[in-house]
């Protein structure tokens, strides 16, 4: 390829069979409920209300899921939404249990739906958690991240297990217009001056889902991404001009001789052969060339220094100018 030189320029991520079936807003006997836990359920079924008088109710109410407060819903069970889905993770044995099971049972599912329900205020929800710091400016941060969706979100509880008096495991999931955001998890309830509440850890890693430190109510900080590597230098700057320009009025007084120092001159620069210094000597204003020739000697290695150019026409646009087709 020819290309043209002015000379004075350069450029260059199972269910549990201890697990029962839950049911909120409804009294029921311990002996229903030790009889319900007893028995496995079968595939799909979520097992019976606790209260013999809703005996006859139908599959279809039977298997709604609670997704509001229990003081405001008719609904008595508890549950997933789909039976033909997986319950998730598997909870786990129980411990010590509380001297009221039922009331600490339903205290707990009460805390989860309430904490759990898009359309109550940052505020409200932050106070069903055991540490509020900062949860209310997280959720918050969240909605800000997804505007108008957050309102419509709904938890729903399928299993509480007691490990303690005071700490529950509970098998929850999350859903939003019918879509799973959640799937079925297991998190952490505690009593706190006989109240319980969310724990804290939990709503953490549901709020961290959503892109949100509950530490800091800030998105979580992403490590930069580096920047692409820079190609090697090319020798001659694109596109290359292949047009030597008109002739100027005024030419040396030997066009020759000139010629020849022009082409001899800019056959040394060309001459990767020879040294630095040497190359140097050959440019009007070397200012910045040396680094740059040594960057280029150590890119291109032994093919560099058999690189040399064929000066093929000189056209000298003034007496001291010149510029010159090469290749």
């Amino acid at each position: 390829m020819a290309a043209v030189l002015i000379a004075t320029g350069c450029s260059s991520p199972e269910d549990s069979s201890n697990a029962t079936p839950l049911v909120a807003g409804q009294e029921s006997s311990q002996e229903s409920v030790n009889e319900t836990a007893s028995r496995q359920a079968e595939p799909g079924e979520y097992g019976p209300s606790l209260d013999d008088s809703s005996s006859d109710t139908s599959a279809e109410d039977s298997s709604e899921v609670v997704n509001a407060s229990p003081v405001a819903s008719t609904t008595t069970l508890v549950g997933r939404p789909d039976p033909s889905l997986p319950t998730g993770p598997s909870l786990p044995d129980p411990g010590d249990q509380p001297a009221d099971v039922e009331t600490a049972r339903a205290g707990v599912i009460a805390v989860f739906l309430s904490h759990y329900d898009g359309s109550r205020s940052a505020e409200d929800r932050a106070a069903d958690v055991d540490d509020p710091t900062n949860i209310a400016e997280a959720t918050r941060a969240i909605e800000r991240l997804f505007p108008g969706a957050m309102a419509d979100a709904r938890g729903s509880v399928d299993g509480v297990v007691f490990v303690s008096p005071t700490r529950a495991s509970v098998r929850y999931q999350i859903d939003l217009n019918g879509a799973t955001v959640v799937p079925p998890s297991i998190g952490e309830a505690n009593l706190v001056d006989g109240v319980w509440k969310v724990a804290r850890e939990t709503v953490c890693r549901d709020q961290a889902l959503g892109g949100i430190d509950c530490d800091t109510a800030q998105p979580f900080e992403r490590e930069p991404i580096p920047e692409p590597p820079s190609p090697p230098p090319t020798l001659l700057p694109a596109p290359m001009q292949t047009e030597l320009p008109p002739p100027g009025d005024q030419q040396p007084n030997d066009v020759a001789a000139a010629e020849g120092a022009v082409v001899d001159v800019a056959a040394r620069w060309f001459d990767w052969s020879r040294t630095i210094d040497d190359r140097l000597t050959a440019v009007d204003d070397p200012s910045g060339l040396g680094p740059l020739l040594e960057t280029l000697g150590a890119t291109f290695g032994r093919s560099a220094t058999e690189s040399m150019a064929q000066i093929e026409d000189v056209v000298f646009t003034s007496a001291t100018d010149a510029a010159f087709l090469y290749r």
